[in-house]
């Protein structure tokens, strides 16, 4: 019992933040994510990145890591999907982040509804995302619907202008 307790709390330490972001960088630490979820389920995952990595700031790395790990464990919990495509896509303006799921998909405006009435019990996770990429500038689109799997669109933008990064103060005193 105390073992897998241990094994447990350094499975919920990883998860908050994963040290391997700042050692490694975005793509091996997704493909650990991957290959523990892969070993945890019976679903493939196919994960293509695309272009250079290494110049995202900590908090695009972050978000996208938060992303992935969000939309695998709502594709666990919900979707009874067999396969998953997430592909990355690294442009010296931004990032693509896709993930596709072949699982039985759902009506968005029945989660949105039935979120409302429960005080957010459930689906907040989609909010999250949501939020996560809203607050660096990007763009979340959400393509699903019963029985057609679930596609989603994320596009996180680089700032290239002096002084400023994603994640950090945008304001401007000029």
């Amino acid at each position: 019992i105390v073992r897998d307790s241990l094994k447990d709390v350094r499975k919920i330490i990883y998860n908050l933040r994963p040290m391997s972001l700042d050692d490694l960088g975005l793509v091996p630490t997704v493909q650990r994510l991957i290959h523990n979820f892969q070993e945890d389920t019976d679903m493939e995952i196919l994960f293509k990145p695309k272009g250079s990595y290494e110049n995202i700031t900590p908090p695009i790395s972050l978000t996208v890591f938060r992303i992935i790990q969000e939309a695998l464990s709502n594709v666990k919990k919900h979707s009874k999907a067999k396969n998953i495509a997430i592909n990355i896509d690294f442009k010296n303006y931004g990032v693509k982040l896709i993930i596709n799921d072949n699982g039985t998909g759902f009506d968005e405006e029945s989660v949105k509804k039935r979120d409302a009435e429960n005080d957010i019990k459930s689906g907040f996770g989609l909010f999250s995302m949501r939020e996560r990429v809203d607050l660096l500038g990007g763009e979340f689109t959400l393509v699903t619907k019963p029985g057609s799997g679930t596609r989603i669109n994320i596009f996180i933008p680089l700032i290239e202008e002096e002084g400023e990064e994603n994640g950090q103060d945008k304001s401007n005193d000029s």
